[in-house]
């Protein structure tokens, strides 16, 4: 699937998302503050799980929503000057430390496991 609204200043994306209320509650966020949330699969729901639903509430119609078969496929067609921000415990800057730019993506794993080490290789420094 292509990217929603290439040109957002800032975006979301949750890498292969487990628990739909999470997902709801962040795409409403994402609805609220006008970003576009990307999902990169395999999700541990269908996109039209009912508790998904609930907990985006009559968010979901503003929802620019994408999914991806792959965290690749994602970055396929993102901007090329889009950076992707992995957030993790692991290490990193403290995020009052770090200078966002137009066209970033913030990159957060699953609930379980959170983002693979592979993953956080590809992600900007």
């Amino acid at each position: 699937m292509s990217i929603v609204n290439p040109e957002a200043p800032l975006r979301v994306a949750l890498f292969e998302p487990r628990i739909p209320p999470n997902t709801g509650n962040i795409a409403r966020t994402c609805a609220a503050f006008q970003l576009p949330l990307s999902l990169i699969e395999p999700l541990g729901f269908q996109i039209d799980d009912r508790s998904l639903r609930r907990a985006g509430l009559d968010y979901w119609p503003h929802v620019q929503l994408s999914t991806h078969k792959s965290f690749q496929a994602m970055k396929q067609v993102l901007p090329p000057t889009s950076r992707v921000i992995g957030c993790s415990r692991r290490e990193g800057l403290c995020l009052s430390d770090f200078e966002f730019q137009h066209g970033d993506v913030l990159l957060f794993g699953r609930e379980d496991t959170g983002l693979p080490e592979d993953v956080r290789d590809q992600c900007t420094p």
